[in-house]
């Protein structure tokens, strides 16, 4: 499994197989969010709980991957 911190409670996990698990989305106006990272792929969206910045880029990633 590959885990990247993608600033505050962000993280992508990389499962054998390419299964892409991005966990609390807050990419845009994130200030620790690695400026040249791009999202490339999201099969399940896991949110710890409804705070701006948990959830912030949730609806953008849910219409471009239609993650789980």
């Amino acid at each position: 499994m590959e885990i990247t911190w993608l600033g505050h409670g962000t993280f992508q996990f990389v499962l054998p197989g390419d299964e892409t698990i991005v966990l609390d989305p807050w990419t845009d106006g994130n200030p620790a969010y690695p400026k040249a990272f791009e999202i490339e792929r999201c099969d399940t969206m896991l949110i710890s709980h409804g705070h701006f910045d948990h959830i912030h880029d949730a609806v953008p990633l849910a219409k471009k991957f239609n993650p789980r």
